[in-house]
């Protein structure tokens, strides 16, 4: 397993670090079959530019926060890798 921090550590909520993109697709290139774990940053819009390196874990925090949004955000999360 390697876990990818996609923001900078320390805060929910932080943008996505897209150069993190970079390091994803080199660890996926070096080693096909590597569990990816990717922290932090995640929405429908990152998620789908995560999903192409079939990572085994991905963790969205702030975007599924509790409330009224949670449905929709979860739907979007869902769409975006279809």
């Amino acid at each position: 397993w390697v876990q990818v921090m996609t923001v900078e550590p320390g805060r929910q909520g932080a943008p996505f670090l897209a150069e993190q993109l970079t390091k994803l697709q080199e660890l996926r290139a070096l080693k096909p079959t590597l569990k990816l774990a990717v922290d932090g940053g995640i929405d429908q819009h990152t998620m789908h530019q995560l999903h192409r390196f079939r990572p085994a874990m991905i963790t969205a925090g702030h975007y599924l926060e509790p409330g009224p949004q949670l449905k929709e955000h979860w739907e979007k999360l869902q769409q975006s890798i279809k």
